[in-house]
């Protein structure tokens, strides 16, 4: 009696991946003692067991040996669930303005809330968790996450992880931080009286030029600082704006990035003390010119 040993083609077994992982060989997970020689079905793009995830997708890979007239054909199957990465959507820059939460408001450095972006990152998606990284490597990894930052133009890298599936992917978008006004934040507009009443119209516009030459701001007065914060409150009239000696009103500035600075305008009503009927004669006695201009 002659035993002849059917040859081992390994031990079923599955594995679940995400289709950005690197490529791997199903032969490897046949375990130890499996003997090569065998065919894929249905095969893979590569021709082989090469698996490549991101264009390989899930099902049932059997390996195969053909029998011979003594022993039979073996075959193992590996099962492999292909999982997607989350979807990458564009995620659009963080633009802020300048502010003094940390520093000056013009030293180029803005709080940025991170978690602000979370549904911009997602989309659609559910089951996604989005962290926050200051290294591409940290993203890759899931470490170091933040929330928020204080900032000035920088890169931020951005995590989304399936809860479900563990499956990640990694992008990022940019932090910018734009500039305020340049202003002078105190002018003094005088405008002069008529009736010295010590109240006049002030044209508030003519303020402009004081708080800044820049023409491409733009203007609004209001009757509070909280109203020239909130654009609210506006003057009623700020071509004709009546108003006593020492009144004040308050400036809104915003530049084309929508930045914006408040400027307090102080009313000076200057008020003359001569009689509006007060005359002064001035005299001088007539010099020859010449023939033409002899006298007069």
């Amino acid at each position: 009696v002659t035993i002849e040993q059917a040859p081992f083609v390994g031990n079923n077994n599955n594995i679940i991946v995400c289709n950005n992982y690197p490529v791997f060989d199903l032969f490897t997970l046949l375990g130890t003692g499996a003997i090569t020689g065998g065919t894929w079905s249905p095969p893979l793009t590569s021709g082989t067991g090469i698996f490549n995830p991101a264009v390989d997708i899930s099902g049932s890979y059997t390996y195969t040996i053909t029998g011979n007239a003594i022993c039979p054909t073996s075959s193992a199957t590996i099962i492999v669930t292909n999982n997607p990465k989350p979807t990458i959507a564009p995620i659009s820059d963080y633009r802020l303005c300048d502010d003094a939460v940390l520093g000056t408001d013009s030293d180029g450095i803005s709080f940025f809330d991170l978690s602000s972006k979370d549904d911009e990152a997602d989309g659609t998606q559910t089951g996604i968790t989005v962290t926050y990284h200051l290294l591409p490597s940290e993203a890759e990894l899931g470490t170091n996450p933040i929330t928020s930052i204080n900032s000035g133009n920088s890169t931020i890298y951005v995590r989304l992880r399936n809860t479900t599936t563990n499956c990640y992917n990694v992008t990022s978008f940019n932090l910018v931080v734009l500039p305020l006004p340049v202003i002078d934040n105190n002018v003094l507009f005088k405008q002069c009286d008529v009736d010295n009443d010590a109240i006049t119209n002030f044209n508030l516009t003519q303020a402009n030029d004081q708080i800044s030459t820049d023409t491409s701001y733009t203007f609004s007065y209001h009757n509070s600082l909280t109203g020239a914060e909130n654009n609210t409150d506006l003057v009623a009239d700020e071509i004709n704006f009546q108003a006593a000696n020492g009144s004040t009103v308050w400036t809104r500035i915003m530049n084309t990035d929508g930045c914006i600075r408040t400027s307090q305008v102080n009313l000076v009503v200057s008020a003359t003390i001569i009689p509006q009927t007060y005359r002064y004669t001035i005299e001088e006695c007539d010099d020859y010119v010449d023939t033409s201009d002899v006298d007069g």
